[in-house]
Order: structure tokens, then C-alpha cells, then sequence
């Protein structure tokens, strides 16, 4: 399914930036949607919001008969 690979291919290409922080900087304030945040706070919003995303993906895989692989039977 197209939509799968191009999440896919979002989430490969915001890796790189994440991989960035460590424990030393996680206070370090970037520049977040044009505000001042912190290292941390981006990430934690990052990824709640790749959550809610993958939800999502799973409702609609599941609405059109797509069985998630953890959830098939072997």
C-alpha cells in the first residue's frame, strides 16, 4: 500500500535528526514550527504524533481488510 511506504519513507527521513540528541543536550533549545523549544519537548511531540498516526493507519489497514502482521496467524 502506497500510503504505508510513503510513512515509511517520513519517518526514515526525520531519523536522522533524532538521532542528534543525546542525554547532554536534551535541554538545548532548537527552533520547533518557529518557536523555541527544547530538544526534548520536539521529541516527545515527534513521536506522540507518529503515534497518533499509526493508529490511524491501522484503523483505516484494518477498515480495507488489512490484517496488521503482529495480528496475523501463522
Amino acid at each position: 500500500m502506497k500510503f504505508l511506504v510513503d510513512a515509511e519513507d517520513r519517518a526514515r527521513r526525520r531519523s536522522p535528526g533524532m538521532g542528534l540528541t543525546t542525554d547532554a543536550n536534551l535541554n538545548q533549545n532548537i527552533k520547533f514550527f518557529g518557536q523555541d523549544w527544547s530538544r526534548q519537548r520536539a521529541m516527545i511531540l515527534t513521536v506522540t504524533h507518529l503515534h497518533e498516526h499509526l493508529g490511524q493507519l491501522i484503523a483505516y489497514a484494518r477498515s480495507n481488510n488489512v490484517t496488521p502482521p503482529w495480528s496475523r496467524q501463522q
